[in-house]
C-alpha cells in the first residue's frame, strides 16, 4: 500500500521500509537528532540511537513505513 503526496513538482511516496533502508534509517535518526542539539529541547544524555537489531526486528514485521521518491533512498521515517 502506497499514498502519493505532492510537494510543489516532486512526488513522494509512503511505503514499508526494505532492509536495505536500514542504513540509511539511521542516518535521518543521527541526522534529526543532531538539529535539536544545544538547543535545551531534548536531555541529550538521554538521547541514544533505536537499537539496529530491534529496528531490523521491526523492518522484518512490516512495521516500519518510509517516505521517499519512487527508486530513491528514503528522507524520512516513522
Amino acid at each position: 500500500m502506497t499514498k502519493s503526496v505532492q510537494e510543489g513538482a516532486d512526488s513522494f511516496r509512503i511505503r514499508q521500509e526494505l532492509p536495505e533502508d536500514l542504513l540509511r534509517i539511521r542516518e535521518i535518526e543521527d541526522e534529526s537528532g543532531s538539529r535539536f542539539s544545544g538547543l535545551c529541547v531534548i536531555d541529550e544524555s538521554l538521547d541514544e540511537a533505536f537499537p539496529i537489531r530491534k529496528l531490523a526486528h521491526l523492518i522484518s514485521l512490516r512495521q516500519v513505513w518510509v517516505c521517499g521518491k519512487d527508486g530513491e533512498p528514503p528522507v524520512g521515517n516513522w
